[in-house]
């Protein structure tokens, strides 16, 4: 299962390239560093931590750009999971 995981990490590869979106900048932005993120964890597929410390930084954040840097990364992250399943032969 393990080369199965990495050859689908590899198909799904970063960078994000969007053709369309309805994210704004710092939105994208944060979409980015939360999909390079988790495709740099070893365990992409455990995502409750990280995205409780996300949610929690979102909350104390004061900004609204900072907000939607937190916002763009938190769907970044998941993004990435949902798409390594699929990779993986989830669907």
């Amino acid at each position: 299962m393990t080369n199965k995981i990495e050859q689908a990490r590899l198909s799904i590869e970063p960078p994000v390239v969007f053709e369309t979106t309805n994210l704004n900048t710092e939105q994208q932005s944060g979409f980015r560093a939360g999909y390079q993120m988790a495709a740099s964890d070893p365990l992409p597929l455990d995502l409750s931590q990280s995205t409780v410390f996300a949610i929690g930084d979102l909350l104390a954040c004061e900004t609204e750009q900072g907000r939607d840097y937190w916002l763009g990364r938190i769907v970044g992250r998941l993004r990435y999971a949902e798409e390594l399943i699929k990779a993986v032969g989830g669907e």
